[in-house]
């Protein structure tokens, strides 16, 4: 099913920053999502992806967080999204299914979501896997 953004699963909603309400994803990023929403064969929910430099700093994220759109020191955009946990959802699973498919997912694991990004892709630094 199209969305106002091209993109087979998501819509400008689920992926703008929920303050100033920008979207501006790194090239190929929203398709690279939409390839893992196929693969996995289930709805995913978006908690987090693009986030203003402001926004990031009032939600409490990393300074240097990949979901930041106007980070001062990249202009790529938007390349990390959160993935929510939702009921019925098998973690461990997705994981694999991310580690199997997706050879350039950096992640991480928290008891409320997944987040995911490509920071190897659109900078060259290495994957990385983390809890938080």
């Amino acid at each position: 099913m199209p969305t106002d953004i091209g993109l087979r699963y998501f819509t400008n909603a689920e992926l703008a920053c929920k303050e100033s309400g920008k979207l501006v994803l790194a090239p190929g990023f929203g398709e690279w999502l939409d390839d893992i929403r196929e693969q996995w064969g289930q709805p995913l929910k978006i908690t987090s992806c693009c986030r203003s430099l402001v926004y990031n700093a009032k939600v409490g994220g990393r300074p240097n967080s990949y979901h930041i759109y106007n980070h001062p020191d990249r202009d790529f955009g938007t390349c990390a999204a959160d993935i929510a946990i939702t009921a019925g959802m098998e973690r461990r699973a997705f994981i694999e299914m991310l580690l199997k498919n997706f050879d350039d997912c950096s992640i991480g694991v928290n008891s409320k979501f997944i987040h995911i990004d490509r920071r190897t892709h659109y900078d060259g630094s290495g994957e990385v896997l983390f809890t938080y």
